[in-house]
């Protein structure tokens, strides 16, 4: 942890981190996953393929494997690469730091049951090209993590959503309380497309159930 200046990550994020490294009893029952509201629905709707779309250093994908059992294969997509968020607290990622939450994220699910870690698909690489690898409603639960931008929210969105099946789960996260404008982004996209019941805001997150047209 000498070289944290020349990583450039928050501070509470590095700390955040140093918690998750250190295993113990608790170590993925420690539920700080942005996704965590959404757990008992992933259950109760028994989603069995789960697509995450920004891994980071790994504390949702861990916290879903964990939480959820009805998940029998998580696709979790990175391309750490070097990055600087549009919404508050800005915070930027220098290469080396995009390397650091690589290899955090290794360490984290090393530490994972064998059981979890054999359900477990890493991608590394753009989230708008790995899309391709994913057919047409195949997904059960996506969660939308990697935008930067709310023109790379719209994008995501337009290519993703035709992978969740009918009845499946959505989640985007970085909506509302930070100021950036991504909420209204999704209202945007799903102005005319059908929910069963409304679309729930909690803790950061817009989510909702898709239901085909």
């Amino acid at each position: 942890m000498s070289n944290i200046k020349d990583i450039k990550l928050d501070k509470d994020t590095i700390n955040d981190i140093i918690r998750w490294v250190t295993p113990d009893d608790n170590f993925v029952d420690k539920k700080v996953a942005p996704c965590q509201s959404l757990f008992p629905l992933i259950n109760i709707f028994h989603c069995e393929t789960v697509v995450e779309l920004g891994t980071h250093w790994g504390c949702s994908t861990s916290s879903l494997l964990d939480n959820c059992p009805s998940i029998k294969t998580l696709y979790t997509i990175d391309s750490y690469l070097p990055y600087k968020d549009t919404v508050k607290p800005y915070i930027e990622v220098s290469e080396s730091g995009a390397n650091f939450l690589k290899l955090t994220a290794r360490k984290n699910f090393s530490l994972l049951p064998p059981e979890l870690q054999q359900k477990l698909r890493i991608i590394y690489g753009d989230t708008l090209q790995s899309v391709k690898k994913f057919e047409d409603k195949s997904i059960d639960f996506l969660w939308f993590d990697a935008h930067l931008s709310e023109d790379q929210l719209a994008e995501e969105l337009e290519t993703w959503y035709p992978k969740v099946a009918h009845g499946g789960i959505v989640g985007v996260h970085d909506c509302g309380n930070n100021g950036s404008g991504m909420d209204q982004v999704v209202y945007d996209f799903m102005e005319g497309k059908y929910t069963e019941g409304r679309m729930s805001y909690f803790n950061d997150t817009l989510s909702w159930i898709k239901v085909d047209e």
